[in-house]
């Protein structure tokens, strides 16, 4: 009889693994089966008629090799569930491009002139200090002013605080904020920009906000353009 403990194995691996190598495992079995079958019939034409083979290993042969083939036809499925759904996943992505969204982070992309991020601050302060940085640490802007409790927004023009033309680039932006009695009051800063591409050649598409790359999990909101 054949051997095919090491086939099960095999099968079990691959489908543990999440291989897809599900093609190339069906192949090796349907081989050996045939071999099974072709050794199956020469045995059963060649056997001594007082002496019938027993068929108990034979049975457990066939048994084994209906088990490779549904374990192997399940993997196949769920490689074709998971390119489904992975297609599915990318058509989805692309609704975004053209609307705004704000994503986490602190660090955006100063293109075309204009660099923006999203605020949110739980109470209003007049005491804000907004402190941009670039790609290096070194602090290219500055400036105060105030902001209203719930959400807000701080565009940037590229201007930098001795009057020249910032580079563009990536751009840290932190914002300190205050109440009268001098106590700090958190802000929440966000990355806001309007999608203009989406990058699909790794495994996880990349939404594209002014040559920024973003991924969609840190997408906390999305707007349509007025």
């Amino acid at each position: 009889m054949v051997d095919i403990s090491a086939a099960i194995t095999t099968a079990r691996q691959t489908i543990a693994s999440g291989s897809s190598s599900s093609v190339t495992g069906a192949t090796t079995v349907d081989e050996n089966f045939d071999t099974f079958l072709s050794l199956l019939t020469t045995q059963l034409q060649n056997q001594d008629p007082t002496k019938p083979l027993d068929t108990n290993e034979m049975t457990q042969q066939l048994i084994q090799y209906s088990e490779i083939e549904q374990l192997l036809k399940s993997n196949q499925k769920l490689e074709a569930l998971l390119g489904l759904s992975a297609a599915n996943a990318s058509l989805s992505v692309i609704s975004y491009v053209g609307k705004e969204i704000n994503t986490k982070g602190d660090t955006t992309t100063l293109a075309n002139g204009t660099a923006n991020w999203g605020l949110n601050i739980p109470s209003g302060s007049e005491d804000v200090t907004y402190v941009i940085k670039d790609a290096n640490g070194d602090e290219v802007f500055s400036s105060s002013g105030y902001l209203d409790a719930g959400d807000g927004s701080f565009t940037w023009d590229g201007t930098t605080s001795d009057g020249s033309t910032a580079a563009p680039g990536n751009y840290k932006l932190t914002v300190t904020a205050r109440d009268a009695a001098e106590n700090p009051i958190p802000v929440n800063v966000s990355v806001r920009g309007i999608v203009d591409g989406v990058d699909m050649s790794g495994d996880i598409p990349v939404l594209l906000v002014n040559g920024a790359r973003f991924n969609v999990d840190d997408v906390t909101e999305i707007r349509t353009q007025s």
